[in-house]
């Protein structure tokens, strides 16, 4: 709560992916404004929100349905509008999204262009034309950079490397790292020791 000339308002955020229904709607649309002023509230909304934040509401599943219902009473006063095709894609921000998230097997183009609020074809050609390669290309090579460390630093196995660095499998991860390296992982790491000893 922050208090605004003599009065308060209430910041509610709600992450569009905890509800299904509504997520792919938020994720393409915005309000036109997102702010909910006094007068166009409803006493369902005000309860409604005295729940969500009351003790009483202690379940996953009593939040999900107060949620909904916030969500079903706010709609049509946010006037929600489509995202402009204009939106400015900030690199940095994209650059900490794929590297927080390179080893979860999640993390695809589709999650990355739903998470900005865009479609999957607007996202690769903006990330191709921002880093002259793919989407795909560049997460591998951070996931197998990731595996590099791993298999010179670490006495764990291969297949756990694997796991560790975002990969779906052995066999796509070996193919990767040979495509890359010019080697096996497993060539690679006995180069690494046979060098560090010599």
């Amino acid at each position: 709560y922050k208090e605004l000339d003599g009065g308060s308002c209430a910041w509610v955020g709600i992450n569009p992916a905890f509800l299904e229904d509504f997520g792919n709607r938020l994720f393409c649309e915005i309000p036109a404004c997102p702010i909910i002023k006094k007068g166009e509230q409803s006493e369902k909304l005000c309860t409604l929100l005295n729940v969500l934040f009351s003790e009483k509401c202690d379940t996953p599943v009593l939040k999900k349905g107060a949620v909904t219902a916030v969500l079903a009473l706010c709609e049509p006063l946010l006037r929600l509008v489509p995202r402009s095709s204009d939106t400015e894609i900030n690199t940095a921000d994209v650059l900490r999204y794929v590297i927080i998230n390179r080893s979860s097997a999640e993390i695809t183009a589709e999650a990355a262009a739903k998470h900005f609020g865009l479609t999957e074809r607007r996202f690769c050609d903006w990330f191709r034309g921002s880093f002259s390669m793919g989407f795909r290309k560049f997460l591998n090579r951070l996931r197998l950079n990731d595996a590099e460390l791993l298999l010179k630093n670490s006495d764990i196995t291969i297949t756990e490397i694997c796991f560790k660095s975002g990969f779906e499998n052995i066999r796509t991860f070996n193919r990767a790292f040979s495509s890359e390296q010019g080697c096996s992982p497993q060539e690679f790491r006995k180069n690494v020791r046979n060098n560090s000893t010599n």
